[in-house]
């Protein structure tokens, strides 16, 4: 009865605020509120390949399927979201969403029968500065849901490259060459892995990190879903 007692009173001085819309949120609810979660622009493009994205990539690699689960545009939630979970420490956020999508790619086969998924990984520098990879969080995310094994050995990033918000879309391509580098071929060849990431701008990164992929290990057939896509 004490404990109960203490949670009211601490929660009637400390209530618990939603991190992107800043309104108090009921008791033991989601770290992003439902309010925020049904004004998302969903692209329900798990449905089918979406097509944006595809053609972001297509050309630059071979990928089965594609998916992003929102939207993104400047100056509204869903950048703030991005900004939450890749610049301010926002695991549990990129968590909650990754279990989200998780739930989406449950619902199609086109993302079934995975061996792994793989975070589009962060040079070792970088990652010790920001103190974590945010597409491993929602990574893990999708992984609880689809029961697939993370995989975070298999491709490495091996160069320390500039962010692609710091350089011009026309040399971004450029930018990401030769970043990435498969250092274990034996554990990819034959199999199936979806490769997952925050945003897609230009789709130039993945591009890159599939290629990689591609030329390394041609058994390995690659999916790509991305939290959310500019379009």
């Amino acid at each position: 009865m004490i404990p109960n007692t203490l949670k009211k009173v601490f929660r009637l001085f400390f209530p618990d605020y939603c991190p992107i819309c800043d309104k108090i949120k009921p008791p033991n609810s989601s770290v992003v509120c439902l309010d925020c979660i049904s004004t998302l622009p969903l692209t329900n493009s798990w449905y089918h390949n979406d097509s944006k994205l595809f053609e972001k990539i297509e050309g630059k690699c071979v990928v089965l399927y594609c998916a992003s689960l929102f939207y993104f545009e400047n100056e509204n939630i869903t950048q703030k979201i991005i900004h939450e979970i890749k610049y301010k420490g926002g695991k549990d956020i990129g968590y909650q969403f990754g279990m989200y999508f998780g739930e989406k790619l449950s619902e199609v086969p086109q993302f079934g029968g995975m061996d792994y998924i793989i975070p589009l990984p962060l040079h070792k520098k970088k990652e010790s500065q920001r103190g974590f990879n945010q597409s491993y969080w929602i990574s893990k995310g999708i992984s609880e849901v689809l029961g697939v094994e993370i995989c975070t050995d298999s491709v490495l990033r091996i160069v320390n490259n500039p962010s692609q918000t710091k350089v011009k879309k026309n040399k971004r391509i450029d930018n990401v060459k030769g970043v990435f580098k498969v250092v274990d071929k034996t554990k990819l060849e034959g199999k199936r892995v979806l490769l997952v990431d925050d945003v897609a701008t230009t789709g130039s990164t993945i591009s890159s990190m599939v290629k990689e992929i591609n030329d390394s290990v041609p058994s390995c057939q690659v999916c790509v879903v991305v939290l959310s896509s500019t379009y």
